[in-house]
This record gives structure tokens, sequence and C-alpha cells, in this order.
């Protein structure tokens, strides 16, 4: 039995929708419904014509982006990004093809291309079809990720600290939730215990550990309660020496905390207040 998928209008406008819906999500483009219906509609009925048109090579090629490209208008009714959009379509397309010809050549299952691909199977459409699901929600996955790593690495700063005239180089997570600042209206960054040992010798350590802070020469010292989803803690804070954030320097309180506060991938809880002014 020799069924053409073009010809199948439902799978048509289904793989079409899925394919256009994921272009849309790529470019975080607002969602027209009508505009997904009404160019899918336009792909399906160019496939149930597609098997009758007997052109190859460069036609075929070009007949087919001038249908994504009016697809891709259709859309969003508009022209914005239309040609990332048709390139983004393309792409997918292109993914989609490739997988379904491997999922085919996996069953043993013949095709034939053209302006339109068919292949030679008793397995039903619904088993295809469920492929392309899956296929289309793990990219759907995938994008997701890409865009949430890509906001969370725009959350990340590197800053030089200087504490007891010691500089080191921190990465620094810009959590909106830290409003804390000194009795002074300076921003206070919260620091995570384990670089304690890099700005105090072992001296200056168990003076710090008994309390003592007077002894070790810092300055403006203020005790403060922080919470959060690790828990509460009683924090001593106290001036920085210096601080620079995309070379401006910015006066700063810190405050060493339970390494529980913090992920593997930062050192410091940076506070918004301290980027006023830095170009960020």
């Amino acid at each position: 039995m020799v069924v053409y998928i073009e010809i199948v209008l439902l799978e048509n406008l289904l793989i079409d929708g899925l394919v256009l819906w994921l272009v849309i999500k790529s470019l975080k483009l607002k969602t027209s419904w009508w505009g997904l219906i009404c160019a899918s509609l336009l792909g399906s009925v160019f496939a149930l014509f597609s098997v009758s048109i007997d052109v190859s090579g460069v036609l075929s090629v070009l007949i087919k982006l001038l249908v994504a490209f009016l697809m891709c208008v259709l859309v969003c009714f508009n022209f914005k990004k239309v040609f990332v959009k048709t390139l983004l379509f393309v792409l997918y397309t292109f993914m989609f093809g490739g997988a379904l010809i491997a999922i085919f050549s996996f069953f043993g299952i013949s095709t034939s291309q053209g302006v339109g691909i068919s292949y030679n199977s008793e397995i039903p459409v619904g088993l295809i079809l469920s492929c392309s699901v899956i296929l289309f929600i793990v990219i759907f996955m995938l994008i997701k990720k890409f865009y949430k790593n890509k906001k969370m690495q725009s959350l990340y700063f590197d800053f030089y600290l200087t504490i007891n005239q010691k500089k080191q180089k921190l990465k620094g997570f810009l959590d909106t939730g830290n409003t804390l600042v000194s009795s002074m209206g300076k921003p206070v960054v919260l620091i995570s215990q384990k670089w304690i040992e890099r700005f105090f010798n072992s001296r200056e350590l168990m003076l710090f550990y008994l309390q003592k802070y007077s002894n070790i020469g810092l300055k403006d010292l203020q005790t403060l309660s922080v919470q959060s989803l690790a828990g509460k803690q009683e924090i001593v804070i106290f001036d920085a020496d210096c601080c620079e954030l995309n070379h401006k320097k910015v006066n700063i309180c810190v405050g060493f905390c339970k390494d529980a506060f913090f992920k593997k991938d930062f050192d410091a809880i940076l506070n918004s207040k301290m980027l006023e002014g830095c170009g960020v």
C-alpha cells in the first residue's frame, strides 16, 4: 500500500502547524492562532497538489521556498523577521524530514522523494504522527532550556572584591530579592563562606570566628538577619575595601553566609542597587 503523506490533510495540518509553532516559539513572537491555521492550510493545500507537479531539481526547491516564505508571512500576518522565520521553518522541516526518513529506514520502510515524500508500508499513519509529535516536543523542550540558560547567564557578573587588602575575582548572581542595605544605605553583597579563607589568614580567621572584628580592622560593623529558602541566618556585615564591577568602583557592604545559600555556579549574591550607574 502506497500512502502519500501530503494527501492526508489532517496529517499535514498537524505537521505544518507544529513546525510553524516551533518557529514562533524560537523567535519569542506572539502566537496568532488564526495565522497559524491559515499558514498550515496553505501548506496542506500545496501538499495536496504537489503530487501532481512534475518538477525536480532547482525549480522544485524554489517552489518549496516560495511556499515556505508565504506561510511565514501568513503565520503572523506580517513581514516581521520573515526571512529569519523562513530560514528556521526550512531548518526545522529539514530536521523533521531527516528524522522521519531515519525512522522509516529503521523499520525497513521504502521511501521516494520529489516535491513530496511517499512511503510504502502497512504501518498506520498514527504511529508516524506519534513519532512526529515526540520529535517536536523534544525540540520545544530544547528551545525552552536554551532561553532559560540564556536568561540565567544574563544575571551573572564577574567582579573584583578587595577585603582586608586582599583582592579576589568572584562570580556574582543578581538576585532581585536581595534588597539588603546597611544603615548608611550601602547595598549588601552576600559572599559564600568558602571565600573567607581567601581574605583572612589563620590568625585573622580565629579573631573573626571569635567575633573580635575590630581587631582585624573591619569597618562599619553591623548585624543583619538574612532569610531564604535555605533558612535564616544572622550575619555580620562590614564595608568592603573596594568593589569593581564593569571597570567601575562601587561602595558596598559584604557579609559571609553559609554555603547552602549559594549554588555551585556562583560565589556571591549581588544587590540590584550596586548595578546602578555601572552600565548594566
